[in-house]
């Protein structure tokens, strides 16, 4: 189970219904025994301390198969963003552009630099 801190990640980054859906991904592995995996939520906790608010661009969060967090929106052109979340690696994906990348966590900030995604930019 995540500590407090990345819950209060979820909240601050992406907002009071996705702060909600974490909880509900985490009672679903609570009741079956499958759910996020250690090294998913660490991936998905770099992640959400390396980027600025996401909650205007109405994100989804889902689970993958595999055990994976993956969070998901539209671009402004209606296309689609997917980050999913695995063990030392982010998988990104663009529809806009047919880009696909797996980002080595370790490289995660340059990533998120070059994407627009940092929290500073």
């Amino acid at each position: 189970m995540p500590d407090s801190g990345i819950h209060h990640l979820v909240l601050r980054k992406l907002g009071e219904r996705l702060a909600k859906r974490f909880e509900q991904l985490e009672s679903i592995a609570l009741e079956n025994s499958v759910g996020p995996r250690t090294e998913s939520l660490n991936s998905f906790q770099r992640f959400l301390e390396s980027i600025g608010e996401l909650e205007k661009a109405n994100p989804s969060l889902f689970l993958t198969d595999e055990g994976h967090l993956e969070i998901a929106w539209e671009d402004a052109a209606g296309k689609s963003v997917q980050f999913e979340f695995q063990n030392e690696a982010i998988e990104h994906y663009r529809e806009a552009t047919n880009f696909e990348q797996v980002t080595p966590i370790e490289n995660l900030e340059s990533f998120l630099l070059e994407s627009e995604l940092a929290a500073n930019s």
